[in-house]
């Protein structure tokens, strides 16, 4: 089956690692991929194509208005003759859904949705009519896909079909992502943290909606009444030389205990290193860096937005957003719950993982959701033709 994905751009990003993840793992006897970026190619689609995965680049951004756009995207669409079209993210899901309309193709559109809705007074008005304008297209799409039951329900009051909501979450490799004592040794030492400090780490890239201002609040508090503390930052923007950042860690008093790191590749080092891993969004679609710390088996403690709180369970803490008293105070409980507590909970995220998010499982499930759409069309034009 050939499958183009069309997805607003391949900078690094929670979508576009996915997407990456998702090609490949999925059987190539059985799919032949190909990906548009409506943007550059960038990092991912450059890793894409070392891989014999084929890009195309429109270079220029989606415009619903824009004719050589169109004309590029009918151009690779009427080429490459794809059995099926899949959209990931606003951009990418109208693309695709313009791809099968320039090209003239009878093919089935998959959309995907990694986005909840939580902030919905913030995001910006360009973004908002994006949201609301899917919702009225929608209904071209043969299946829209959603990582969270939150998510299609918020998508839904804006039009997105309930009956063509599919929920597949994010998965994790747990192999990649796996308890390493000594990874996690030989990370501290170069971190320069002393054996008995307790790290809290938060991995995101430096946003507004990643919200590191309640972050290094919460942190602040938690020194107090916690004083053997230590933290750690690590995500694209999320380094020093963000003058932003640097204020925020000034401000708070953690200049010389926050190492900021920046974008980095070693993630399974980072999570291995920390004892408590923190998202304090006020908004979020499905955290990635929680699942990859939950894998790692860290306890983490997450705001209650998108899918958060799904994610975790019981296995760690989930407070209101932009409430740092709150988020320092579930810090200290684990603080002070001790090293053995904090472990039983970290192996319950594991598990939690294990069961419901590996990898392997949630691949396969795209791979069904591709022969169940393609299957179901056929049915359709078949039935026309009788």
């Amino acid at each position: 089956m050939k499958i183009l994905h069309v997805i607003s751009g391949l900078e690094v990003g929670g979508a576009e690692l996915f997407l990456e993840r998702l090609l490949q793992t999925m059987d190539a006897s059985e799919f032949e991929p190909a990906v548009v970026s409506l943007e550059e190619i960038g990092p991912i689609g450059r890793r894409l194509q070392h891989r014999g995965i084929a890009v195309h680049a429109l270079g220029a951004g989606f415009s619903p208005t824009g004719i050589a756009a169109i004309l590029k995207m009918r151009k690779v669409t009427c080429r490459l003759a794809p059995d099926l079209i899949q959209g990931w993210l606003y951009h990418g899901n109208l693309g695709a859904s313009l791809a099968r309309r320039a090209a003239g193709l009878r093919c089935p559109v998959v959309w995907n949705v990694r986005h909840s809705l939580d902030g919905w007074r913030e995001e910006t008005a360009g973004l908002r009519a994006l949201i609301r304008l899917g919702g009225m297209l929608s209904g071209s799409a043969a299946r829209i896909v959603f990582n969270s039951e939150m998510a299609a329900r918020q998508h839904e009051r804006l039009g997105y079909p309930k009956v063509k909501a599919v929920i597949i979450p994010n998965g994790f490799d747990c192999e990649r992502f796996r308890p390493d004592a000594a990874l996690r040794l030989a990370t501290r030492r170069e971190l320069e943290f002393d054996s008995q400090a307790i790290v809290i780490g938060m991995v995101a890239r430096y946003h507004a909606v990643k919200d590191h201002e309640t972050f290094l609040q919460a942190a602040h508090i938690l020194l107090e009444q916690a004083p053997m503390t230590r933290f750690l930052l690590a995500g694209k923007g999320a380094e020093r030389q963000n003058p932003a950042l640097r204020r925020l860690l000034e401000k708070s008093g953690l200049t010389e205990r926050a190492p900021a790191l920046g974008e980095r590749e070693d993630i399974p080092a980072l999570m291995n290193a920390v004892d408590i891993c923190v998202s304090s969004s006020r908004a979020e679609g499905f955290p990635n860096a929680v699942g990859e710390a939950m894998a790692c088996g860290v306890p983490c403690v997450v705001t209650g937005v998108g899918a958060s709180a799904e994610l975790v369970g019981d296995t760690g803490r989930v407070v209101p957003a932009r409430a740092p008293e709150s988020l320092a105070a579930a810090l200290l409980e684990l603080v002070r719950a001790g090293a053995a507590a904090r472990k039983r909970l970290g192996a319950a995220a594991r598990e939690r993982i294990l069961r419901h998010y590996e990898q392997g499982a949630i691949m396969h499930r795209y791979a069904e959701l591709y022969h169940e759409v393609a299957a179901y069309t056929q049915a359709g034009r078949d039935h026309g033709a009788a």
